[in-house]
Order: C-alpha cells, then structure tokens, then sequence
C-alpha cells in the first residue's frame, strides 16, 4: 500500500511541475495563418457586406484584424470583397428573376 502512495505522490509532483511549466509560453506568435483565404474569407464576411455594401476595403482588414486576431494581405481583401459582391448581386438578379411570375400569379387571381 505505500509503495502505491508513493507512486500516487510521485505522479502529483511530477503534474504540478508540469502545471507550472506549462505557464510559460515561448513558442512564437504567427499572424498569418495559411489556412485563411479569400474564399473562405469572402464566406464568413457575406453578412458585414451586405450590411454595409460601400465598406472599405480597409474597413474590412481592421474587422478581419479585430474578430480572428490575424492579419490578412489588402488582395485577398479585396479578392474576398470582390466575391462577396458578385454573390450578393448574384442573389439579388436571382430573386427579380422570379418577380415577374409573382406578379403574372397576383393578377391571374384578380
């Protein structure tokens, strides 16, 4: 039973030292992730963008900045606004496509 104790005290001074350890960090801070690009960029923006549809490309960045603590390059902002954009429009023409037949339907039914 001792030889148990001891181990188990043994196992708790090895996990507090490596608690202790653990608080300091020195590994370094990257912030440019490779991951990120205009595509998913433009993905996760959609709806800041058709909000505020003149925002300004460095409007974007600082927002992009400020939410995943990253920085980004002002041409995959720019591609990702682009994107952003087109879709956006993209919707709109595919919603007035279908305005004519809500209005041909509105006036059969008169």
């Amino acid at each position: 039973m001792s030889v148990q104790l001891e181990n188990a005290n043994y196992m708790l001074i090895v996990l507090i030292v490596q608690l202790e350890m653990c608080d300091v960090h020195t590994c370094s801070k990257d912030f440019n992730l490779k991951l990120m690009n205009s595509k998913w960029l433009s993905k996760h923006m959609e709806k800041t963008v058709r909000e505020k549809p003149h925002m300004k490309v460095t409007d974007m960045r600082e927002k992009v900045s400020r939410k995943w603590n990253i920085e980004i390059s002002k041409n995959m902002t720019y591609r990702a606004k682009v994107m952003v954009v087109k879709n956006v429009e993209d919707s709109f023409k595919e919603q007035f496509k279908r305005i004519y037949d809500y209005i041909h339907e509105l006036l059969r039914t008169i």
